[in-house]
């Protein structure tokens, strides 16, 4: 936990935290599953904002949910999948619109939007007036952005079905089945 005031995430998916911590923006981050709802109050002292995003909702973890609440801070309430759920955002304390732009924002993912998501909330419930970008669409899918090559992995095109790329065996060090290329 950070001491420094911010906004606190607690989420069900690892993604959000990820991004999160890689935006550079004031957040504390938390899980559901490894969060007692007894160490909720020191989670959330000095925070301006609480975002909370389940899966499963409310019985996914009712007492921590219950902790958060208790607490009076503004706090945005979301499922941690793609679609809205009325019955999560429901137990948000902030206006609706403002949940709805939150869940825009966490549905894109990555550290900008997150970022963003940052400035938004500032902005919208302590009036800071930075200013914030709307959530930017990421790819469902593939490589983001550039890699450079990384010394000992395969450079160029990938094998694919059918192409004889070497043996499978066993690897006991990997403790599972491997692909030997040639």
């Amino acid at each position: 936990m950070s001491e420094n005031p911010g906004i606190v995430l607690i989420s069900a998916s690892d993604t959000d935290l990820l991004a999160a911590r890689a935006s550079g923006a004031p957040w504390r981050l938390a899980g559901p599953a490894r969060t007692a709802p007894d160490q909720v109050p020191g989670l959330v002292a000095g925070a301006y904002c609480v975002i909370v995003r389940l899966l499963g909702g409310r019985r996914s973890w009712p007492e921590g949910l219950a902790a958060v609440l208790a607490q009076g801070l503004p706090t945005v309430v979301l499922s941690g999948e793609a679609a809205p759920d009325a019955d999560l955002m429901a137990a948000s304390t902030v206006p609706a619109g403002v949940a709805a732009q939150a869940l825009s924002y966490l549905r894109e993912g990555g550290p900008g939007n997150l970022a963003e998501l940052a400035a938004f909330l500032s902005d919208t419930l302590l009036l800071t007036g930075h200013g914030f970008a709307p959530p930017v669409p990421l790819p469902a899918q593939g490589v983001h952005g550039d890699r450079a090559a990384v010394p000992g992995r395969l450079q160029g095109p990938r094998p694919g079905v059918g192409d004889d790329v070497g043996s499978v065996g066993h690897d006991p060090c990997c403790y599972g089945w491997v692909l030997r290329l040639r």
